[in-house]
């Protein structure tokens, strides 16, 4: 985990006040912020739509499993780890329709025990999202510079009428004269123009 002190927002999604009373109570002892809380499923998009959350944990009673599952992969966000609290008798049929989107399910009336087990899974998997989060926000940060270096390197080709070898070369020349990196030398350049 990324530290000790990691704190995770939270929706709960329930209609059953006792049940939610429980589990927010479980929340926040263990690393959790205190959640928000959802009675209806219009009312967690909302809060959804105009927040992240790292967790969505989700208990409703839908007409069927199909009807649940529809609206848990509406709720599950790329970057969220959902998770339902289902019966054992739905168990299996809402396992084979969430799975593939990354769904946890969570047997209902678990022990204490087995509910802090839960939340680590999705402790864990929060992290693992995290981490993912940051190598696409670095392959990100790698494709802005590769555009930006590409850029400087045609003003160079327009404003001094050179091939574009030459251009790479003076980019490179600069960037080392200076002690700098390509994508650097490349700003200083586009910043020129």
């Amino acid at each position: 985990m990324e530290s000790e002190n990691t704190r995770y927002s939270t929706l709960i999604v329930s209609g059953y006040r006792k049940f939610t009373q429980s589990l927010k109570q479980i929340l926040i002892e263990n690393e959790f912020d205190d959640p928000c809380i959802a009675e209806s499923i219009n009312d967690a998009k909302r809060l959804a739509d105009s927040r992240p959350f790292d967790i969505i944990l989700i208990r409703l009673s839908a007409p069927d499993d199909a009807s649940l599952a529809h609206i848990t992969q509406q709720l599950a966000k790329k970057s969220t780890c959902t998770a339902v609290f289902t019966s054992l008798d739905s168990y299996d049929s809402l396992f084979e329709m969430l799975s593939p989107s990354g769904i946890y399910l969570i047997p209902l009336t678990p022990s204490k025990q087995m509910l802090l087990y839960s939340l680590d899974w999705l402790k864990a998997g929060c992290e693992r999202v995290k981490q993912n989060d940051r190598k696409n926000l670095s392959f990100d940060e790698k494709i802005r510079q590769l555009r930006m270096v590409n850029r400087a390197i045609w003003l160079l080709i327009e404003r001094d009428d050179i091939t574009e070898e030459q251009a790479q070369k003076k980019l490179e020349a600069m960037a080392k004269e200076e002690n700098i990196t390509r994508a650097e030398a490349a700003e200083k350049i586009i910043s020129r123009k």
